[in-house]
């Protein structure tokens, strides 16, 4: 049973991997101030996280946790103790076994279903992409391990990127998919399919990586 707040503040930063926790955490979200401790309270509840589970800390936990302690910058009443405890149920519905895989298995078997899937939807972009040796490890890794909290570009400026998220994921847990990130990762081909049939074999892997993100599109494109 997850324990109190003191218990996650004076947890021992003594993971076997420590050092790469902080590195991470030290480019987790550079626009957040740190006036609320933002940096010092992630590698404290990441550490926790990762004991309490018993799961070596893998890279991406960081970008997927961001959003969370990030809600208390609109409820600084809520304790890190709760906010835990909701990401772990979140981590456990919709991302369940990639952090605790040690060898990646189920990330590989994730590029395989993203890719059929896309087979599926537009086999002329599926076929286009495999052609130019274009597979789904070279540009949706980050996409599937921070569920789109990592690496997102926006096509709209005036929108802040944690809100894009906070739309993404409320879509998620509205619908109970699952498999959310891989119907948006395809719904964000299909939307730039102009762009990456545009662009030479070489580009492609950083174009599709970087594509920007439209909501209304991708919810549009989700919902057909």
């Amino acid at each position: 049973m997850m324990s109190s707040d003191m218990d996650i503040l004076l947890v021992k930063l003594d993971l076997p991997n420590q050092s790469v926790v902080k590195i991470d955490v030290k480019r987790t979200r550079p626009e957040i101030e740190d006036k609320f401790a933002f940096k010092s309270y992630l590698e404290l509840a990441l550490t926790y996280y990762c004991k309490y589970t018993k799961i070596s800390y893998k890279q991406g936990l960081n970008e997927l946790f961001a959003p969370f302690l990030c809600l208390r910058k609109y409820s600084p009443a809520s304790s890190l103790h709760e906010i835990l405890k909701v990401f772990l149920i979140f981590t456990e519905v919709f991302s369940p076994t990639f952090y605790i895989d040690e060898d990646f298995l189920s990330l590989e078997h994730s590029f395989l279903f993203l890719q059929l899937l896309l087979q599926y939807h537009d086999p002329q972009l599926s076929l286009h992409l495999r052609k130019r040796c274009i597979t789904p490890e070279l540009y949706s890794t980050p996409w599937l391990l921070t569920l789109f909290a990592a690496y997102l570009f926006l096509s709209n400026r005036s929108k802040h990127e944690l809100e894009v998220v906070y739309q993404l994921w409320d879509f998620l847990i509205m619908s109970g998919i699952k498999d959310f990130a891989f119907y948006v990762a395809i719904a964000l081909l299909i939307n730039s399919r102009e762009k990456v049939f545009a662009e030479a074999a070489v580009e492609l892997p950083q174009v599709i990586s970087s594509v920007c993100i439209q909501p209304e599109k991708v919810f549009e494109t989700l919902e057909l």
